[in-house]
């Protein structure tokens, strides 16, 4: 049976060692304590959205390793959406999240 937390823990530890950072150096450059990182690491814990862009971000992982491509996307306004959530912090999302379901609430 697929589980997603094991095969995105396996993916980040695999790119961890490629780049040779151990984990508690990983941990320090995306905010995040050294066990956590081994939880994600040993499938035991998910990412949040932003700390999982983050650690993509520092370990140079393209989303498409993970089974997502943009490219797959046909709707340029969805595909330009996830961009920009891709590219966007945190606080960013959240406020983006606010925004849309007011607007969806509203329609």
């Amino acid at each position: 049976m697929y589980n997603d937390k094991k095969f995105i823990g396996e993916k980040i530890k695999q790119f961890r060692k490629k780049s040779n950072l151990s984990q508690a150096e990983l941990a320090e450059k995306v905010g995040l304590s050294d066990k956590h990182i081994g939880r994600i690491e040993a499938g035991k814990y998910l990412p949040g959205f932003g700390n999982f862009l983050n650690i993509l971000e520092v370990l140079n992982i393209d989303i498409s390793e993970f089974g997502f491509s943009l490219n797959k996307i046909e709707n340029n306004n969805k595909k330009e959406l996830l961009k920009l959530i891709y590219s966007s912090t945190d606080k960013e999302i959240n406020l983006y999240l606010k925004v849309i379901k007011t607007l969806k609430e509203n329609l």
